[in-house]
């Protein structure tokens, strides 16, 4: 499954869903944020990204954002 499958579909909280949302609203534009940019910018806690990332297997958003990077830049060539 895609990655961006499993976000779309994973039992996300009110709060991880708005993060979510945000990463995959954004695309490639995710690599120029950090944790704290983006709980900013959803008026949630760089924390959340840390759990959205464990939710989908990965050690930490930095892992979990390499991933979706790569995955978006296959996806668009």
């Amino acid at each position: 499954m895609l990655l961006q499958e499993k976000m779309k579909t994973t039992d996300f909280s009110p709060s991880e869903r708005i993060v979510a949302d945000f990463i995959l609203e954004k695309q490639e534009l995710i690599q120029d944020y950090t944790t704290t940019m983006i709980a900013g910018e959803t008026y949630t806690s760089p924390s959340i990204l840390v759990r959205i990332s464990k939710k989908l297997g990965f050690n930490g958003f930095n892992e979990l954002k390499k991933a979706f990077l790569e995955e978006v830049r296959y996806l668009k060539h």
